[in-house]
Formats: structure tokens, sequence, C-alpha cells
């Protein structure tokens, strides 16, 4: 298995299992990956010029759910690929106290944080409560 790693002014490949199972083991190589596939978007979304279609009011509330998801849990690079991809705004379309009237949900808050947690968690939990599964 080889690895590139960029420094400043090179590139050096890496061929060692041990430096591979440890970039895998902490988390790095798929944080690569994931930067990776960002800017390929990146590059390939500035080299068209396709508008990616209006989304639907399902979609946009769909969309908006995955995006706080996304921000929540630190998916960076995977927000940058999906909000434009997606045809979402840059910013939060729909405020979230606005989302949690629409689907009838409390808006859920991490007490041990003390900050709000993604409104579909809250999603989930109210599929699970009336199915009565815990």
């Amino acid at each position: 298995m080889f690895f590139l790693v960029f420094g400043l002014t090179d590139c050096v490949i890496l061929n060692s299992t041990a430096v591979a199972d440890a970039f895998q083991a902490n988390g790095v190589q798929d944080k690569v990956k994931a930067k990776l596939r960002a800017e390929v978007f990146k590059l390939l979304e500035g080299n068209e010029t396709v508008v990616a279609p209006a989304p639907t009011n399902e979609n946009l509330i769909i969309n908006e759910l995955i995006r706080e998801y996304l921000r929540f849990n630190q998916y960076s690079h995977t927000l940058s690929v999906f909000v434009p991809e997606s045809g979402q705004p840059k910013q939060p379309a729909i405020p979230r106290t606005i989302l949690a009237d629409d689907l009838n949900i409390r808006e859920p808050i991490d007490l041990d944080n003390d900050r709000p947690v993604p409104l579909l968690y809250s999603v989930v939990q109210k599929l699970l409560d009336s199915t009565g599964r815990p």
C-alpha cells in the first residue's frame, strides 16, 4: 500500500504498512479521502456551468435536516460537497424553530454540552416511539 504525503515543497510516497494501519486506525485516511473528494468536486464544479435544480419543498426540508446533522457531527468535507450538489442555499433556508414546528417535533438539547442536537435525531426518535421500539 502506498500513501502520498504532501509537504510544503514536495511529495513523498510512503510504503509502510505501519503508517497505513495508523492512518486507517485514527481516521486520517478517511479524512484525507473526504477532503480529496471535496476538492475534486469543487474543481469540477468550477469548470462546469451546470446549475442544480431548485429543490422541492420536501427536499429543502430533508436537506436542511441533513445539513444540520452534518454540521453537528463536523462532517465539513461532506457538507462542502452536499450543499452545492443538492442545490441548497449557502446559508440555511429554513430556521430551526420553523423546521421543528413544521415537523411537529421538539428541539432536542444535548444536556451534557448544552447545545442543540440535530432535529433529525428527534425525527428518528419520534418514529421509533410510534412503533414502540426503544
